[in-house]
């Protein structure tokens, strides 16, 4: 690794955080000022209840006046003969970076950097980084991944016909068709945001029901270990006044289920479900349409479609910054592998270029 990083700053001091709770209220003020759900502390000690393995290294970032910049919410474990280091909360949560303000990135990669120094660790894999906080260029690793993640910014737009006119004549007249044929077609056709806490356990079975309507297998939010940490989280959610758990209800039974967040001035789309009689996927647009139309009337800024390049998402917005995966070796151990990854990605394009040609042949 080498000694200075490319980014410009001072590498602030480093200390050592003892538990999650010991940091819950500096950590709280930071998530917030960051925006990102998946930053919270909430999410942080909720994960590693549920998923933790290995030894937990939180490491706060302080100023020269003593602020504290930034926490690195990181953890150590074996994975073969190597020593890894990773961010707290991926993949079950949609990005992961350092937590701090965005004023504060580049002290968090130089904490980060400095951090990883100390440690006694091969790699450092840092994973679902979003390519428009610029984590990738001020880290000194190799990129190995690069997914999509589209976003829809909302403050240009006033109101729903304001944003529709921007898309295209063919959108705009799709949208309003199917949900015009949702209200012809039924009576009694209602819009519920999950805001009763005595039922929310039983809207929260619903939603799970309905995604596993619409995912019968590969879903892995159907894990078990999956499944009980989102009910644990989206008690805490709602509490804080973060849950967006949406239905699109015919006859007073849910049909379709959107389940997200709304932190700070952002609006987090990260599942959702529909019943089998909807299969052609109308209603899920409809209700996705929705979210997206009471998130700008709410006044949020930002609306993360979350990881994934599915073309439905492109229909709503053409803004995609994307998030990275890097590896930063801090060992022969750790180079090493990362020259090998590298090698077997290779070698895996080469494998499909040839199958390419084969079928032209």
């Amino acid at each position: 690794m080498p000694d200075q990083p490319t980014s410009a700053g001072t590498t602030p001091r480093l200390e050592r955080i003892a538990s999650f709770a010991e940091a819950k209220h500096e950590w709280t003020d930071l998530a917030q000022a960051g925006g990102d759900i998946f930053s919270t502390w909430e999410w942080a000690s909720i994960w590693w209840r549920h998923f933790g393995a290995g030894e937990l290294d939180l490491t706060g970032c302080r100023g020269e006046d003593g602020e504290l910049l930034a926490i690195l919410p990181l953890f150590r474990r074996r994975i073969g003969p190597l020593r890894v280091t990773r961010l707290v909360g991926y993949p079950v949560g949609s990005r992961a970076h350092p937590v701090c303000a965005p004023s504060n990135r580049t002290s968090a990669a130089l904490g980060l950097i400095a951090a990883l120094k100390q440690q006694k660790t091969d790699l450092f894999i840092g994973e679902g980084l979003p390519e428009d906080e610029h984590w990738a260029e001020q880290l000194p690793g190799t990129t190995v991944v690069s997914v999509p993640s589209p976003t829809l910014l909302l403050t240009p737009f006033e109101t729903w016909d304001d944003y529709l006119e921007t898309r295209s004549s063919n959108f705009r007249q799709d949208i309003r068709r199917k949900e015009r044929k949702l209200l012809r077609d039924n009576n009694d056709v209602v819009y519920r945001l999950a805001t009763d806490r005595d039922r929310l356990e039983s809207d929260v079975d619903a939603f799970f029901a309905l995604h596993a309507d619409r995912w019968t297998t590969g879903s892995s939010l159907l894990e078990t270990s999956r499944i009980a940490f989102h009910r644990e989280f989206a008690r805490v959610a709602f509490d804080r006044g973060w849950l967006r758990l949406w239905f699109l209800e015919l006859a007073g039974e849910p049909a379709a289920a959107w389940y997200g967040f709304r932190f700070g001035e952002v609006e987090t789309y990260y599942q959702a479900g529909r019943a089998p009689a909807h299969a052609d996927g109308s209603l899920g647009v409809v209700l996705l349409a929705h979210t997206i139309r009471e998130a700008l009337d709410g006044g949020v800024d930002e609306y993360r479609f979350g990881p994934g390049g599915s073309s439905y998402k492109y229909r709503f917005t053409d803004t995609d910054p994307g998030l990275r995966t890097v590896l930063i070796p801090t060992t022969r151990r750790g180079r090493l592998a990362v020259s090998a990854n590298a090698l077997t990605r290779r070698s895996a394009v080469l494998r499909r270029s040839a199958a390419k040609l084969a079928r032209r042949s």
